[in-house]
């Protein structure tokens, strides 16, 4: 927690700042802009006590310009064309904001069914957001006219059972969607969205996500396995061309991955374990070789992962019971180990972790746990006592946009 008198101090600048949309504003309209941009390097951080996104100084560390309102902002896209999507936890709508002018029209289109996955193509003409309840993939035209009613895929009386993740191949011609219950990967064409193939078999347990090669070649397919109710966690090696799986490899668990230019980092945890522990799995990219000993570090449900500078990677988990709250931990790749990142006094590092952002070309990184955002030194991996993010609140997610 941030001591009292910061709060204090934050709280009372939002009310000398009530037109900027401080304390819970609920508006959609366009925010009063001057045309220039608040820094040269900015991140957007989606605040839904204020129901607004604000605007950081990346270089800085600090909070900048006019917030931009947005009710109870819950998911950020950040698109190829200087603009972002967001989406409103509270009203399903979506809102484009022109990341050049700081400001946004409002909601333009409105989803039919809460979502928690949004991917957006490269050439930021079309948005695809997984609708759980539904069993449907909504297609947005980020080009169309407000008031247009996204698509729905696939066409009735299809369905995706419970389809709630969607990851996309960078060139943006293929995406990938997951469901909690679903023993099968189903692939899309954004170009042609009526060529859904659902592909299942014994080489999928519970398929929670994937990452892509950076070669757009391979889908490496996390298994979830006894976590997610299944029998054996892993990882499915996919040809994408085929859609076909070509190898296997057996892992303790598996929820999240992130790869460098050398490995395929695998977080997960182990529930045979007693008690339940998290398992970090180092492969190797050129021979996915499992570790004999995978890293033990905290259980939860691992949902996130940001590789940062000097040789840190983040992860970060939900519901981290048996590790008393602590749910952010850090690897320290040339040295091998991990470590549970405990914070400070005035930032002790509790409770879940929404998002982790590394900073490009600093050697800091963002984090917001438990509704709060601090920003850690990538070599001490200790949080930023001066400079600080000053919010008051709940914050949900953070991008870099510049």
């Amino acid at each position: 927690m941030k001591p009292a008198f910061l709060v204090l101090f934050s709280i009372c600048i939002c009310l000398l700042l009530v037109s900027v949309g401080c304390g819970g504003s609920s508006s959609s309209s366009s925010t009063t802009t001057t045309g220039t941009v608040s820094a040269t390097k900015r991140a957007f951080l989606l605040n839904q006590f204020s129901s607004a996104v604000q605007i950081i100084d990346a270089q800085k560390d600090l909070i900048v310009g006019t917030p931009i309102p947005i009710s109870q902002p819950q998911i950020l896209v950040v698109m190829s064309n200087q603009k972002s999507l967001v989406y409103s936890g509270n009203t399903g709508g979506l809102s484009i904001i022109d990341n050049t002018t700081e400001s946004t029209p409002g909601a333009f289109a409105t989803l039919q069914a809460p979502t928690e996955s949004i991917v957006v193509t490269p050439d930021a003409r079309f948005a695809f957001a997984a609708l759980p309840a539904l069993g449907k993939i909504a297609v947005v035209d980020l080009s169309a006219a407000a008031g247009t009613t996204p698509t729905l895929i696939p066409g009735d009386p299809a369905t995706i059972p419970g389809v709630r993740r969607l990851v996309m191949t960078k060139s943006g011609s293929m995406i990938l969607a997951f469901s909690d219950t679903f023993n099968a990967v189903t692939y899309i064409d954004p170009a042609n969205t009526s060529a859904i193939l659902s592909v299942g078999g014994n080489s999928f347990d519970r398929p929670y996500t994937a990452v892509i090669s950076s070669d757009d070649t391979k889908a490496y397919v996390l298994n979830c396995g006894k976590e997610c109710g299944g029998t054996s966690a892993g990882i499915a090696v996919v040809d994408l061309s085929r859609k076909s799986v070509t190898s296997t490899v057996p892992l303790r668990a598996a929820t999240a991955g992130i790869a460098d230019a050398n490995n395929l980092y695998v977080a997960g945890t182990d529930i045979s374990a007693n008690p339940p522990t998290g398992q970090l799995s180092v492969l190797p990219l050129s021979t996915l070789t499992p570790p004999l000993n995978p890293l033990p570090i905290g259980d939860g449900l691992h949902t996130t992962m940001g590789l940062g500078a000097n040789n840190k990677l983040y992860i970060g988990a939900r519901a981290c019971t048996n590790s008393g709250g602590r749910c952010l931990w850090v690897y320290d790749i040339s040295k091998s180990t991990a470590s549970m990142i405990t914070g400070n006094t005035n930032a002790p590092a509790f409770g879940d972790v929404q998002a982790i952002t590394p900073i490009k070309n600093r050697t800091v990184v963002y984090i917001i746990q438990g509704g709060v955002i601090e920003v850690y030194d990538t070599a001490t991996d200790l949080p930023q006592t001066n400079p600080t993010i000053l919010t008051s609140g709940k914050v949900v997610d953070v991008k870099e946009v510049d």
